[in-house]
């Protein structure tokens, strides 16, 4: 848990100023892994991508199944200096709502999670809390496909559920530390704490309890839809 609090704290550093505008012809300069989404990346990041590239794919393909709909969307991952170029902010803060044709992903092997005995995820025998938010910026891609605008709590919650459903049916080997979020939200005096105060601009380690929490919710209803 301490650890936790503490990687969580070097990551919110980040600085907070904002990129020039992302240009499509910008793309050119990242590397390509052509695919079902086609995968830009930064130099020396060929492994992660494939990684994640497969992950997106799988969802994609999920949930073009389930909804019977077609999706388009690249997937970007970013080194630290063509994030701050590109995309700004946070390093693991994405933009969605400025490209929502994108995903945008930071390398970030933050708080590991070991897979059931011997489980393999894409290749690897582990897996990252921060990969699987790029099934999380999914969730917003489908939101905004179907026109779905509503308050800032709830385009959140529909992407923790994507993310938590996929998980469910796809990977159910795969467990999120979603208690961690209810346990800090309890302690830690965060400023903000109300669904209402979701909309504000909010420090990272706040939002990133506020996800975990929501996650949490979207776990109890899925199991309470489960078993109904």
């Amino acid at each position: 848990m301490i650890k936790l609090i503490i990687i969580t704290g070097l990551l919110i550093i980040s600085s907070f100023t904002w990129a020039q505008e992302f240009k499509e012809s910008d793309l050119d300069n990242l590397l390509l892994l052509p695919g079902k989404v086609n995968t830009y990346y930064s130099k020396e990041c060929e492994t992660k991508a494939k990684y994640l590239q497969e992950l997106v794919q799988d969802a994609v393909l999920f949930f073009e199944d389930k909804l019977q709909d077609t999706f388009d969307i690249k997937l970007l991952l970013l080194n630290r200096s063509d994030w701050k170029l590109f995309v700004g902010g946070p390093y693991f803060l994405s933009h969605f709502r400025k490209r929502p044709d994108r995903i945008e992903m930071g390398i970030n092997d933050f708080y590991k999670i070991k897979l059931a005995d011997d489980k393999i995820l894409y290749g690897k025998k582990e897996a990252f809390l921060m990969d699987l938010i790029a099934v999380h910026e999914l969730g917003h891609y489908i939101s905004h496909r179907n026109n779905l605008f509503v308050l800032p709590w709830m385009g959140e919650f529909f992407a923790d559920y994507i993310l938590v459903g996929f998980l469910k049916e796809k990977i159910p080997e795969c467990q999120l530390p979603l208690e961690i979020g209810s346990i800090f939200f309890k302690y830690l005096p965060l400023k903000y704490k109300s669904l209402e105060d979701l909309g504000n601009r909010i420090d990272p380690l706040n939002y990133g309890l506020y996800e975990l929490k929501l996650e949490n919710l979207a776990e109890t209803l899925l199991l309470e839809t489960a078993s109904t």
